[in-house]
């Protein structure tokens, strides 16, 4: 199927091929399409609109942010009818996905899960490209921006509930 068969379920990010320039952005190599009916991230050639390949995420993506090096992808998991509480890692030029991991506070001694962080969206890589902010929606006990790592070992919230973010060229705007 081609990229016009994807409708209106769908959420677009660029993906430059190289991130080194103006030029790069105006010329991407990749469209990455979270699909939420599908739950699945497409690898769209933008020149023919063909889907390469498909990648399962977690329940309801909602949107993808690419690491400044371009390699590695993540998609924020924002459930459907129930809240979704996921992040999934992805190559991306495998085309393939790494891991989902939850989002939740630690278990207690007692070994009682935490509680979830639901909702999570507005996802933006840091310079590093190891570690990248993201919003938690759901629970006024866990709404806010959260720091995460690539690998889910810790994802820490930054700010009080009820902020959000956003990256303009100058630097970040927390509001």
């Amino acid at each position: 199927g081609g990229l016009m068969n994807l409708g209106h379920r769908c959420v677009i990010t660029l993906l430059a091929a190289a991130f080194a320039g103006p030029a790069a952005a105006q010329s991407p190599s990749v469209l990455l399409v979270v699909n939420k009916i599908e739950n699945t991230l497409a690898f769209v050639d933008p020149a023919t609109g063909q889907v390469a390949v498909k990648a399962q995420t977690g329940d309801g993506p909602h949107e993808v942010a690419v690491a400044p090096d371009g390699r590695t992808a993540v998609v924020c998991n924002y459930g459907g009818q129930q809240p979704g509480n996921s992040l999934t890692v992805l190559d991306v030029a495998a085309g393939k996905a790494l891991r989902t991991f939850e989002l939740r506070d630690p278990a207690a001694a007692d070994g009682t899960a935490g509680r979830a962080y639901l909702r999570p969206h507005g996802i933006q890589f840091l310079p590093d490209g190891r570690r990248f902010l993201f919003y938690v929606q759901g629970g006024l006990d866990t709404a806010g921006i959260y720091l995460g790592t690539l690998d889910g070992s810790a994802s820490t919230r930054l700010t009080p509930p009820a902020t959000a973010f956003g990256y303009e060229p100058a630097g970040w705007l927390l509001w």
